[in-house]
């Protein structure tokens, strides 16, 4: 973690609901100390903006955008991609990455949407309109792992994918 002295950390966050509250993600920063102890080191609450319209036209765009990725579509995954990803990923290296990365994790089992963030910045990427999606996603071999989706308002007025992210 930059800034913070060396160790081992875990860094955890949550999709949380409040009663008569917008939903919020709390992150919460764990250290091994010294003791073989894990401590709580960090904690914030953030309560992101909210435009539902645009989040669910960028949850619809990236559950069809997922259907190409799980039938390994590859290179018609990249079609559908924002020219911003376009210009910085040639298609030839998007094929060979997610068949590397993509393709061991075998069939697409099961695939729950975690939460949605609308946002107008991401760092190192122009100004727009964009929303982060996280789901929570069960591979044939690799059963628990979290995808993450990155959707802008493209220059046509569709919702297309900048980035794509599986832990």
């Amino acid at each position: 973690i930059p800034g913070a002295p060396d160790g081992e950390y875990v860094v955890m966050s949550y999709a949380t609901s409040f009663e008569h509250k917008t939903p919020a993600i709390e992150t919460i920063t764990s250290l091994l100390d010294k003791d073989n102890t894990w401590r709580v080191t960090a904690y914030h609450l953030y309560f992101p903006q909210r435009n539902p319209e645009a989040e669910r036209k960028a949850i619809d765009s990236a559950q069809a955008w997922l259907e190409l990725m799980d039938t390994q579509q590859y290179p018609e995954s990249w079609e559908e991609t924002a020219e911003f990803f376009k210009s910085g990923v040639p298609k030839q290296n998007w094929q060979e990455m997610m068949s590397i990365l993509r393709t061991p994790m075998g069939k697409t089992l099961s695939r729950e949407l975690i939460f949605q963030e609308y946002t107008t910045s991401i760092p190192g990427a122009p100004a727009g309109e964009y929303v982060v999606i996280h789901y929570k996603t069960s591979f044939e071999n690799n059963k628990s792992a979290r995808e993450t989706i990155r959707s802008r308002l493209d220059n046509d007025n569709h919702w297309r994918v900048v980035g794509y992210y599986i832990n």
